[in-house]
């Protein structure tokens, strides 16, 4: 059985055709996977894109908290460092009018004594009978001396001043960096609940 020249000529316009519907199936296939993969990828990139601006802004708030931490700890520091100051100057101001009055002899100081001369000696029956009691021997100290020995105690007095500044300091630091470890750790609480809502 032969096929006539005009049925082979619609057999191979219908397979031609059918090749064109396949080819044209597969485009269309081709094309919709790849608006798929195309959608995909723009999703990919808005996530990649709204993961790197959730990332910048978390950036700039820690940078933020940096910058607002070091103020208020230059802050702090210069509060205590002028109240540092404040005290000493009180100090020394109240050391001069010593000094003054102790050089000038408006201000004496005596310390106690093995064998003195009594300040008070006693006279007539309190003299006899002893009811005076036992009198305290003192010994007056030159005032430019007192005012030496005074020197010492001032220095250890402003050593103390600034071993409670430094104190001070000490303390709002380890505040800071208190507020800091909470920050953090509420920030890792955070996170571990954003990753366990995304599986």
């Amino acid at each position: 059985m032969t096929c006539k020249p005009r049925q082979r000529g619609a057999l191979d316009v219908t397979i031609i055709l059918c090749a064109c519907l396949a080819l044209a199936a597969w485009v269309f296939y081709a094309w919709a996977e790849g608006q798929g993969y195309d959608r995909a990828m723009v999703a990919v990139g808005k996530r990649e894109k709204a993961q790197g601006e959730a990332n910048e802004t978390e950036r700039q708030r820690q940078i933020r908290e940096a910058e607002d931490s070091k103020k208020r700890q230059r802050a702090e520091t210069d509060l205590l460092t002028k109240q540092l100051k404040e005290a000493k100057d009180h100090a020394k101001t109240l050391q001069a009018e010593r000094d003054r009055a102790l050089r000038a002899g408006t201000r004496r100081v005596s310390i106690r004594a093995a064998a003195c001369v009594p300040a008070v000696v006693p006279t007539g029956d309190a003299a006899k009978s002893g009811a005076a009691g036992p009198q305290e021997a003192r010994a007056e100290l030159v005032g430019s001396d007192a005012a030496d020995i005074y020197a010492v105690t001032d220095d250890g007095d402003d050593a103390i001043r600034e071993l409670n500044i430094c104190i001070d300091r000490y303390n709002g630091a380890a505040a800071e960096i208190e507020r800091y470890k909470a920050r953090l750790k509420g920030d890792q609480h955070v996170e571990a609940a954003e990753s366990a809502g995304a599986h």
